[in-house]
């Protein structure tokens, strides 16, 4: 099945590769239960087993704010968010934009598409919102059949009892999601 609707998970345009795949992957799954040995990656849905798990998850470092909560447009995604003061730079020459105000890292985690964790960087636009962007994928693991894409613009309107609620656009993904979340207690 090759999706090409917006709202659909961007996946990997080879069929007969993901056939391939599931079919590489039926085989080892069935010599595995042939020798005796728990198979326990192995089940009747080859694009949930062998999704990949993050080993741990995302933190908070002293002086930063941890943010958890859900992401949903492609895929329903669990979220942690680590956001920090950037640490003072020069001033930017002039004409060139200034330098971020909030730095931090983002960590996806889906049952379906797999997970990722990648860095974050940005300021406050003029109404107050938060805008970020990602800047780097520090890992990704998506599952067999997923890609996945840095995400170009966060707006996310922060308020004062900790609930964070806002959008992101990925447009390599063809994603345009809504997020929120909540401060964590620490």
């Amino acid at each position: 099945m090759d999706c090409r609707d917006p709202g659909c998970p961007v996946r990997l345009p080879a069929v007969r590769e993901r056939d391939h795949r599931r079919r590489v992957y039926t085989t080892l799954c069935g010599v595995v239960a042939s020798m005796g040995l728990a198979a326990t990656a192995c089940s009747s849905d080859p694009q949930r087993a062998l999704v990949p798990q993050p080993p741990m998850l995302l933190a908070a470092d002293p002086g930063c704010a941890l943010y958890v909560g859900g992401v949903y447009g492609n895929d329903e995604m669990g979220v942690r968010l680590v956001l920090c003061a950037a640490a003072p730079t020069v001033a930017p020459a002039p004409g060139a934009p200034p330098p971020p105000t909030v730095t931090g890292t983002i960590q996806y985690i889906s049952p379906l598409s797999g997970w990722s964790v990648r860095r974050v960087a940005g300021g406050l636009d003029p109404a107050g919102n938060l805008v970020l962007a990602d800047t780097l994928f520090v890992e990704q693991h998506p599952s067999i059949e997923f890609q996945m894409c840095l995400v170009e613009r966060y707006t996310l309107r922060m308020s004062n009892d900790g609930v964070v609620d806002g959008e992101y656009i990925s447009t390599p993904c063809h994603d345009h999601a809504r997020i929120a979340l909540e401060r964590a207690v620490q």
